[in-house]
Order: structure tokens, then C-alpha cells, then sequence
């Protein structure tokens, strides 16, 4: 089994290996920030706010700050446009009215191209002014990243002359789809959901 690295401790649940490389401390696991140790010499106070190159320099708003300048975010924005562009194809849109939304196996594509995990958080069932809904609680994450998402849907949405087990099914599979589609739309901040 390799050696686990040393860490040296930099300030309150922020750590540095020998290589310098500096990690946070989430939930009993090291997780790197792609900032750098301190240079020797360099200001020692200790400061919850970790210089990342390419970064805005820490100011009262800190915690909310961007992690980058505004070229290096265009640049991934666009990256990420691009790489959408060519392993989304024309049969994971669905149209619904005049637009276009990207459907249930084109969000799946992005989660599996991003190494995105999907899991169900809460399901609810309820019947309200007399009409069964279901409700989904999606968690969409990556590391330490996450965005929830929640979806609805009524029996009233599904075809009515299906037989009543299928329209079931398809409402149940709908309120998770949205919520799945938003989990992942909100995690990889990458386009609207319409639904």
C-alpha cells in the first residue's frame, strides 16, 4: 500500500503536502483547492482565504468572490459550450411548444462525461384537490460539489387513455426527471431547464 502523503497544516482545516499543493479538510478527507503553499518568506499570518494563481485578490466580499479573473471563466465557459455542442446530439432534445429542451439522456450524457453521481435524496406521494402528484428530491454532485434539485409531476400530465398503471409510471419517472435534469443543470451551471 503506498505511503498516504504528510500534510502540514497551513490554517484552520486548510493543508499542504510536500509538494506544496494546498487541500481543505472536508468530511475527514483532503480535497485539493489548485492553490499553492506560501512561498518562504512570504506574509505567514494565517488567512482563510487561499491565493489560487489566475485568482481575484481577496477583498471584504472573500468567501463570494470568484475564483478566477473574468478570461479565464469566459475561456472554460466556452470550452464547456463546445465540448456540450459535440456530444449533444439532435435526438436528446426534446421540442415542447416553440423551444427546444434537452432531454433526460442528454443531462445523462453530461453527468457521465463530467463524472457527475445522481442519487435520490426524498420521493413523496400525495394527493392534493383530489390529484395524485409525486415528488423527487435529486442530489447531483462531484467531490465536495453539489446542487439539489426537486421535481413535480401530476397524474393529470400523463395521457389519459393509458391505462392507469402506466400513466402512474410515467408521472413518477417525470417528477424524477425534472428533478435529475435540474440537479444537473444547477451542479454544471450549463443551460436552462424548461420543464
Amino acid at each position: 500500500m503506498a505511503d498516504q502523503p504528510k500534510f502540514t497544516k497551513l490554517d484552520e482545516g486548510v493543508f499542504a503536502d510536500p509538494q506544496g499543493r494546498v487541500f481543505e479538510e472536508r468530511d475527514g478527507k483532503m480535497v485539493p483547492t489548485g492553490a499553492k503553499r506560501p512561498k518562504a518568506g512570504s506574509d505567514p499570518t494565517p488567512t482563510k482565504a487561499i491565493a489560487v494563481p489566475g485568482a481575484l485578490q481577496p477583498g471584504p466580499l472573500q468567501d463570494v468572490s470568484p475564483v478566477m479573473d473574468i478570461a479565464a471563466a469566459k475561456k472554460l465557459w466556452d470550452q464547456f459550450q463546445e465540448f456540450k455542442s459535440a456530444i449533444i446530439e439532435a435526438g436528446d432534445f426534446d421540442k415542447i411548444g416553440d423551444k427546444k429542451d434537452l432531454n433526460r439522456s442528454g443531462w445523462m450524457k453530461l453527468a457521465a462525461a463530467f463524472a457527475v453521481s445522481v442519487e435520490q435524496l426524498e420521493e413523496m406521494h400525495d394527493i392534493v384537490d383530489g390529484e395524485p402528484y409525486w415528488q423527487f428530491r435529486v442530489r447531483a454532485s462531484k467531490g465536495a460539489r453539489y446542487a439539489d434539485g426537486v421535481g413535480i409531476a401530476s397524474l393529470s400530465e400523463t395521457n389519459t387513455t393509458d391505462p392507469l398503471g402506466k400513466r402512474m409510471h410515467n408521472a413518477i419517472t417525470k417528477a424524477y426527471t425534472r428533478a435529475a435534469k435540474r440537479a444537473i443543470a444547477d451542479l454544471l451551471g450549463g443551460a436552462e431547464v424548461s420543464e
